[in-house]
């Protein structure tokens, strides 16, 4: 087990865990919080599960970055653990850092990693700690570090709201002479003469109001990647079987996981962004690790590859013709005319005429739309349009369709629009044309079973003729 963080989250697995606090059972598919303790038996971690609301009474915490798992769970739930764990922040905006709240020693072993870039710290290396602001009521003095490389730590400094010295560490005294002055220049502070001006800090304002449009981007991009991986995580575990998530991971040469749960986020990874390649520094799979991808290989008989990444290459998920025909998992591919069925808006002025494209969206199985509404599939155009905002524009972000370049009709050539359409994706806005269709078809269920209930009224009144009840709407 990895102890890189002191907590964890996850949807429940089973109905066999225990609440380490109430004692009552944990439901299967509901949140569970664990914290990782040293075990009483042996020389290792535990986990320690409870229900959300045991654990926010025992831990506050005021980042979410410590909490394993966390990106893994429905986006709803995401923002109803950050909107908490931002309150517990705001309660703690006028606390004093303390002064032993940050420390450095030189690393005794090696079974941390650094909390910035997730890679091992080594024994004998001089690296910084954070004690997390978390309080645990139950064990008041215990307290959890976060260990970084110093490089890392000094990157990220700000957000861990450190604004001290090098000798504000605890231990600092105990280093090494050429350790403490490495230290002072990595972390030194700015002097009076290179501060900035107020003329420069008014530019740094106008940079930051520029740069946040493109954070919403970001958040809206994880939004919309959540949103799509949960939606093939339910697909999966409803209609496929077990034996046919392996097929189709062993048919497109991906690490065979064990389990359930490990084989339908894997599958579902791989339905929304591609199968991934093998790892380029020894051959070996690579497989999504909470927060990045990790190979599984080995460099030789002894030393096993430390390769990861947070993007790795990728290609064409493909789906065995017999999978294809027997479950309905994806929309129906023909490499020979990609975009059979779509429907295809052209908006703004683009890189070719309207007939050209006209005539490589029809060659390509598609047909081209005017107007813009619900049944479109994709808008191409461009970024100036987008920002332009036109008629057009406004229709598909209303109707939650995505807009991509030109380039869209070349790619989709060699490989599937959905992945293209992802990749390619000039919007902040959009859900792939299979998942509107498969809403807008949920919905008009809802609506018809609703109208269906309705139609038929709770209660009638009858009368009696000849000893028998009769609807007095009957007419007899």
């Amino acid at each position: 087990m990895s102890v890189d963080s002191a907590f964890t989250v996850e949807y429940s697995k089973s109905d066999r865990s225990n609440c380490i606090a109430c004692r009552s059972t944990i439901k299967k598919n509901t949140i569970r919080f664990g914290i990782i303790v040293q075990s009483p038996n042996f020389d290792g971690k535990i986990l320690r599960w409870h229900h959300k609301k045991c654990f926010c009474k025992k831990v506050k915490l005021y980042d979410v970055q410590m909490i394993k798992g966390f990106e893994s769970l429905r986006w709803k739930d995401q923002e109803r653990i950050r909107q908490q764990i931002e309150g517990n922040s705001t309660e703690k905006k006028n606390e004093t850092v303390r002064k032993d709240a940050f420390a450095v020693q030189y690393k005794k072993s090696n079974s941390n990693k650094c909390h910035a870039c997730d890679s091992a710290i080594e024994t004998d290396t001089l690296c910084l700690a954070k004690k997390n602001g978390t309080t645990i009521s139950s064990e008041p003095n215990e307290q959890s570090d976060v260990w970084y490389h110093i490089n890392c730590f000094n990157e990220i400094k700000h957000d861990l709201e450190f604004s001290g010295t090098a000798e504000s560490f605890s231990g600092f005294a105990n280093l090494k002479e050429e350790d403490q002055m490495e230290l002072r220049q990595k972390l030194a502070s700015p002097t009076v003469s290179n501060r900035k001006r107020k003329s420069e800090t008014d530019e740094t304002d106008d940079a930051t109001i520029v740069k946040q449009p493109k954070l919403e981007d970001e958040i809206q991009i994880k939004k919309e990647q959540s949103e799509l991986l949960w939606t093939y995580k339910d697909a999966l575990r409803k209609e496929i079987p077990r034996d046919v998530l392996k097929q189709l991971l062993e048919f497109n040469l991906q690490k065979l996981v064990s389990g359930e749960y490990n084989l339908i986020e894997t599958v579902a990874d791989c339905m929304a962004f591609g199968a991934l390649e093998h790892c380029p520094e020894c051959g070996g799979f690579i497989i999504f690790n909470y927060t990045t991808y990790k190979c599984t290989g080995n460099i030789t008989e002894w030393t096993k590859c430390m390769y990861s990444t947070q993007s790795p290459n990728r290609k064409p998920f493909e789906i065995p013709v017999d999978v294809k025909q027997q479950y309905n998992i994806l929309p129906k591919y023909n490499p020979k005319f990609p975009l059979k069925g779509y429907s295809i808006v052209l908006a703004g002025r683009l890189s070719k005429t309207a007939a050209t494209l006209q005539q490589e969206i029809e060659r390509l199985g598609a047909k081209v739309l005017a107007n813009v509404d619900a049944t479109v599939d994709v808008v191409i155009s461009t970024q100036d349009e987008v920002q332009k905002k036109s008629k057009k524009i406004q229709d598909a972000q209303l109707f939650e369709i995505h807009v991509v370049p030109v380039q869209f009709l070349d790619d989709i050539q060699n490989d599937q629009p959905w992945v293209v359409m992802e990749k390619l994706k000039i919007s902040t806005w959009g859900i792939l044309p299979h998942i509107r269709k498969q809403q807008a078809k949920d919905n008009a269920q809802k609506i018809s079973t609703s109208r269906s209930r309705k139609s038929v009224p709770e209660k009638v009144s009858m009368i009696l003729k000849d000893g028998a009840a009769i609807d007095p709407d009957s007419g007899k």
